[in-house]
C-alpha cells in the first residue's frame, strides 16, 4: 500500500492492510490491498479511493487496537481526528458457598450449605469521541474477586434451628475506560453473585426453615451482557466474564456433609478483566 496518501498520510494508516485488490490501483507493481469487515462502526471515514465507483470505507476495515491490559501513556496516531470505541467492564466475582449445618438435638442433624450465584458480565459501552489530545491511557476493569465460603457450624439446639453462616457476596468487576485530554467514557463492572445461604439444622421440636440436603440448585453462570451488533465484537465480546459457580467442580460451592461434620462452603472464583477496542478516524 505504499504510495498511497490520505492527505498526507499513509493509507496504510487509515485503512489495514488484507488481501482484497483494489483494482485500478499500483504503484511501482505494489495493487492497494486491504482488509474488509461487514460491520459499518468498524470502517473508516470516506477516502476517497473508488473501486467501480464506490469509496473504499463502505467495505474496508478501519485502523484499530484493542486492548485487554491497563496501559501507561500512549500515543494518538499521527492525523487521527476522532475514534469510536467499545469497551467491556470487568466481571463479578461468584459468591461464596453457604456452609453445611448440623444440630446434635434433630431428627436430621446435617444439612447442606446452599451454592452461591455466579457473578456477570461486565457492561458493554459504544460512542465516538472528538481527539483534542497527542496521548491517550486505557484502564481495564479487572475481574471482580469472589466471596468467602460460609463455615460448617454444628449445635446441639433442642426445640430450636441452627443456622450455618452464609457464604460472602462476590466482588463487582473494575470499570474499564480511556482518558484523553478532556473525555472519560467508562464501561462499568458487574456485579458480583450473591453467597449460598447456610444450611438450617432443625431441633426435635421445630423444622420450620429447614433445607433438606440435596435440594440446592445446581450451576449457576450469573447475567451475561451482549455487545453491540454494529460492530466487530471479536476483541470484546468474551471477555469481562463473571466467575460461574459450577456444582462440585469450582468456586462458590455449598458445604456438604460428611457422617457428622458439616463443612463449609468454598470461596467464590474471580470474574475475568474486560477489554477496550479503538477505531481510529481520519478526517
Amino acid at each position: 500500500m505504499e504510495g498511497f496518501k490520505f492527505k498526507g498520510i499513509p493509507l496504510s494508516t487509515v485503512i489495514d492492510t488484507g488481501t482484497t485488490t483494489a483494482s485500478g490501483y499500483t504503484v511501482d507493481s505494489t495493487s492497494l490491498k486491504y482488509a474488509t469487515t461487514p460491520f459499518a462502526n468498524s470502517r473508516p471515514l470516506p477516502t476517497g479511493y473508488l473501486v467501480n465507483g464506490v469509496d473504499l470505507s463502505n467495505t474496508a476495515r478501519a485502523d484499530n487496537i484493542a486492548f485487554n491490559t491497563t496501559t501507561s501513556s500512549q500515543s494518538v496516531p499521527t492525523g487521527a481526528k476522532s475514534c469510536r470505541y467499545i469497551l467491556r467492564g470487568g466481571g463479578g466475582g461468584c459468591g461464596g458457598g453457604g456452609g453445611a449445618a448440623g444440630n446434635k438435638d434433630g431428627p436430621s442433624y446435617y444439612t447442606y450449605g446452599a451454592h452461591a450465584q455466579g457473578g456477570n458480565q461486565g457492561d458493554s459501552i459504544e460512542g465516538t469521541v472528538s481527539i483534542n489530545s497527542t496521548t491517550y491511557k486505557v484502564t481495564i476493569g479487572s475481574g471482580g474477586s469472589g466471596g468467602n465460603g460460609g463455615n460448617g457450624s454444628v449445635d446441639d439446639a433442642p426445640n430450636a434451628n441452627h443456622k450455618a453462616p452464609n457464604g460472602k457476596k462476590g466482588d463487582s468487576g473494575g470499570s474499564t475506560y480511556i482518558t484523553f485530554a478532556s473525555d472519560t467514557p467508562v464501561a462499568s463492572g458487574g456485579s458480583g453473585g450473591n453467597g449460598g445461604k447456610g444450611g438450617i439444622a432443625p431441633g426435635r421440636g421445630d423444622s420450620n426453615g429447614y433445607t433438606m440436603p440435596g435440594t440446592r440448585p445446581s450451576s449457576n453462570y450469573g447475567a451475561t451482557v451482549k455487545g453491540h451488533t454494529s460492530w466487530d465484537t471479536t476483541s470484546v465480546e468474551n471477555t469481562g466474564l463473571g466467575a460461574a459457580m459450577i456444582a462440585n467442580s469450582s468456586g462458590g460451592t455449598g458445604g456438604n456433609i460428611n457422617g457428622k461434620t458439616a463443612n463449609g462452603g468454598s470461596k467464590g472464583g474471580s470474574g475475568s478483566s474486560g477489554s477496550a477496542h479503538i477505531i481510529w478516524l481520519y478526517e
